[in-house]
């Protein structure tokens, strides 16, 4: 009997370690590869102002262990990759034009014992022009004979420039609503920009609803009150306007039938 259980442990035990040498991943076997961190489409929001602002374009060294040497990697704008984008988006972004950034080099250096690095980029704010979505697309094109990933050698970057209105607020007023009426008073609208005029919020009143409400200030200053998120009620104009003096919303609409019904303002805290 003992050595019908001795027997069997020493079945379990190497069939054990068999199961673990099968199934162990053997990493050095696995190539370094270069790529970058954040690919694809990437939104980058910036100030509006005529200062130059800088964001940076990584790349990075995915291996099992860093390298002993410098590596170069080098990288090219990429219209084609903006192409393609906009053919799969139906979307119709832009090359952002020379004028509007400067790049410091089409290369940088992963130094030794690491494996990031970046291109500083200078963007010229006041150069943009607001109404035309562009993008700022890079490709690793070489890297010293590293293979390069393929699945994540671009970034495509929307530069987005916060227009005027842009920011968090304090909000105030009273919502209708068969399940959360009440009035309210909180610090967290956070209004985005999502054109030369226009910001983009989630409704928080009693709660946080799931609406988004796109803002489009006019040059009358009245504001235009559009959503995909539900169907709006028609509403007054006049009641619906925005003060430049105090940074403030005037905002009184409705949606599903006028059984929901904001009255509110919503005055600038502080930059995004």
């Amino acid at each position: 009997m003992k050595k019908s259980l001795a027997i069997l442990a020493l079945m379990v035990v190497t069939f054990s370690s068999c199961l673990k040498e099968k199934y162990r991943t053997d990493f050095t076997t696995v190539p370094d590869v270069v790529e970058q961190p954040f690919p694809g489409y990437v939104a980058q929001a910036i100030d509006l102002t005529t200062e130059p602002q800088t964001i940076k374009i990584w790349v990075n060294l995915a291996s099992v262990n860093t390298r002993d040497k410098d590596l170069t990697v080098t990288i090219s704008q990429d219209q084609a990759a903006i192409d393609a984008y906009n053919a799969a988006n139906g979307t119709s972004y832009e090359a952002m034009p020379d004028s509007t950034f400067t790049i410091a080099a089409n290369s940088v250096t992963i130094p030794a014992g690491t494996r990031e690095a970046f291109i500083p980029v200078t963007i010229y704010p006041a150069k943009i022009d607001l109404t035309v979505p562009y993008l700022l697309s890079y490709t690793i094109s070489d890297a010293q004979g590293v293979t390069i990933a393929e699945n994540r050698k671009t970034t495509m970057v929307s530069v987005l420039v916060k227009n005027a209105y842009d920011g968090i607020y304090h909000a105030e007023g009273t919502m209708v609503h068969p399940s959360f009426p009440g009035t309210f008073s909180r610090d967290d609208w956070e209004l985005s920009t999502a054109g030369p005029t226009t910001v983009e919020f989630q409704l928080k009143t009693t709660v946080v609803f799931g609406v988004i409400l796109d803002l489009t200030v006019n040059p009358d200053n009245s504001v235009t009150i559009t959503t995909g998120s539900v169907v709006l009620d028609p509403y007054s104009a006049a009641e619906n306007y925005y003060d430049p003096a105090t940074k403030t919303f005037h905002l009184h609409f409705s949606y599903s039938g006028g059984s929901r019904v904001i009255t509110a303002t919503a005055t600038w805290l502080s930059a995004r």
